[in-house]
């Protein structure tokens, strides 16, 4: 999984130096999925992207979807998995990427989907 995104990612990027000249810093966000049972009645799928840090909160919702958020000593999202059966959508996939990438901090208290969604 990370493999193949960071292979996809640096030679889009190694390509664009070759053809543009310098450019910004090579940057690159982790990213880790599975997808078991992908074509059954029942698929488990979840992404994980950034880095696990000191501190771990995890979240379940009665839809099935559940998660985690990493956080640094300021509350910084530094890392978040998200999955379920049936799995996120896509929007719901987006937006808690968009917290790690973002660097949010997380409020005390209960975390889970309502956080990233931005309710």
């Amino acid at each position: 999984s990370e493999h193949v995104d960071q292979a996809r990612g640096s030679a889009a990027f190694a390509a664009k130096v070759a053809m543009q000249g310098p450019s910004e810093p090579y940057s690159y966000l982790p990213f880790f999925y599975s997808r078991v049972f992908e074509y059954t009645s029942a698929p488990l799928v979840w992404n994980f992207w950034g880095k696990a840090s000191e501190d771990a909160v995890d979240f379940a919702e009665d839809s099935g979807i559940f998660g985690a958020y990493w956080l640094d000593p300021q509350r910084k999202v530094t890392g978040a998995l998200v999955g379920g059966s049936p799995p996120p959508s896509a929007e719901q996939f987006a937006a808690v990427k968009k917290l790690v990438v973002e660097g949010a901090v997380a409020p005390e208290g209960a975390l889970g989907l309502a956080f990233a969604m931005g309710s």
